[in-house]
This record gives C-alpha cells, structure tokens and sequence, in this order.
C-alpha cells in the first residue's frame, strides 16, 4: 500500500516555503530508500514524488522543516511504514517497543540510550505529520507526546534498576521488570503529570522511595536512589550524536536546594506536613 485513506483529501496542509530544498532532500530521500537493501521501499521511493498525496506531505516537510526532513530521512523504512499505515499504528508500534526496552534485560546503558533517541526521532516525526495535516486534535497529539514520556521513564528506571541488581545493590523481585517492588515512585509533574507535554516541554518529575519496602542489599537506600536519579537524568537527557529523549527536571522534589536528587516518602510526608507551601 502506497499511502493510508488518513493522508488522502486533506485541505491546508503547508506549501513548502523553502522551495530550493525540495529538490535537494527529494534526491536524499530516493538515495536513502535505495541504499536500505529494501527492493519494494526503492520502487515506493520513486512514486511518492509523483503521487499527489504523498508529494504533498514530504514537500511540506521537506520545504519547511530541516529537524522533520532529519527525521524522516533518518529512518526511510519507518517513514514508508507511517505514510501506508497513518499515525495510529505507527505510534502504537513504537510505544509498545519503548514500554517493552527493559525486559530485554542485555541492553547496555549506551545502547538504550541510543535506542530510545531513534524512537524519540520516529515517534516525533510522526506525531508532528499528524498534527500538522490535523489528522489529529491537540489532545491526542500531546498524549501521545506525554505516553512516549512514561513508557521510556519505565524503560530507562528498568534497566538503572537491573544495573544496580547486577552490582549486588539491590534484591530484584521480579527478573523481567526490575521496576516492580523496587520502591522507586517516579512521579510525574506539570504537562506529564497531565498528559499534556508539547513538543518543547521538559519532563518535571519528583523521584521517591520507600525506604521500608525497597529490596536493597544491605545498608541505607538513599545513596542508591540518589545515584539512580542522576543516572536517569543522563539517560533521557544527555545530547548524543542521535539526540536527546526529554530534557529532565527534578527541582520540583521538596526543598530541592537542600535534598538529594530522589527524597524518601518519609522525608517528603514530613516536608508537605510541616513546611510545604500552598502551590506544593
């Protein structure tokens, strides 16, 4: 299938306003398709510029969005697969693979890190293709900004997790998700917390463990989980050849001048009892 009955008919998708690229990410486009070993993507390839609908998608990226034509020609095969299926199942995909990173179990913190910026690519371009043919509404494009947030917060805690139980730390109860029994509350705040991120928003999140469940192997949980915090601030943060996933804020955790990266639940019921403010 060429293109989905969801890209067909639409009125007001954008004209290209930078006509002198087109011609330039067109060629990309074919050479990319071509050199992915895909002998049916290199036949697709070469109908998309003469097909009215699906020329006018890619001109409209490609005419006026270098960090969207990055995204697409990053991943031709994706970009097929989003063009003949529509956003739905395209999203789905990528935020069933996110959720399922960390039960892989033998990803490397580099190679997650690099796994979950090339989802961040896909799933970016193809919610910003949606919303901007309006194929979908603001809401369902923030959340699917907001789910693709949760499921890799869940991917990189799991596999943070699984690294510290390799190191003799801490006492994993459940081998296929590290996250279960853990004592780690990631909690979402602001537009996550809402499932209302956009394209620019960070991720604010205050991180919490219980110190009466938490299956550390021996001594205080704190050091653990405040190493955990940092880590997990890389993982998603840190800039990379392939990107980043979501800038990262802990600063909304109680009294954050003065605690760690990740507070105790004791500490936090503490704080908000005695001295939280209003808006806290």
């Amino acid at each position: 299938m060429l293109i989905s009955d969801v890209w067909t008919g639409l009125e007001g998708v954008p004209s290209p306003s930078d006509t002198q690229a087109l011609d330039a990410r067109w060629e990309q486009w074919e050479s990319a398709a071509g050199s992915c070993g895909d002998e049916r993507l290199n036949d697709l390839a070469s109908q998309y510029r003469t097909h009215d609908a699906t020329r006018a998608l890619f001109e409209s990226v490609f005419g006026n969005s270098p960090f969207l034509s990055h995204c697409l020609l990053s991943d031709v095969e994706f970009a097929a697969r989003l063009v003949a299926e529509g956003p739905d199942k395209a999203t789905a995909a990528i935020l069933a693979d996110a959720r399922d990173m960390e039960k892989l179990g033998n990803d490397t913190r580099r190679t997650l890190m690099t796994r979950l910026r090339k989802a961040k690519s896909n799933l970016a371009f193809a919610v910003a293709l949606a919303d901007i043919t309006s194929v979908w509404n603001v809401m369902t494009t923030t959340r699917a900004l907001s789910d693709f947030a949760a499921a890799t917060l869940h991917a990189s805690c799991g596999l943070l997790l699984r690294e510290e139980r390799d190191k003799g730390k801490l006492n994993v109860t459940d081998q296929s998700d590290p996250n279960v029994g853990s004592g780690l509350i990631v909690l979402g705040m602001g537009k996550l917390g809402a499932g209302e991120l956009n394209y620019s928003s960070d991720v604010d999140l205050i991180l919490l463990f219980d110190e009466e469940t938490s299956p550390v192997a021996d001594g205080w949980p704190q050091p653990l989980f405040s190493r955990l915090a940092r880590n997990l601030v890389t993982v998603m943060a840190k800039r990379t050849e392939d990107g980043y996933v979501f800038r990262t804020d802990l600063r909304l955790r109680p009294d954050p001048n003065s605690t760690p990266p990740a507070v105790s639940t004791r500490a936090a019921e503490t704080y908000y009892r005695t001295v939280g403010q209003t808006w806290e």
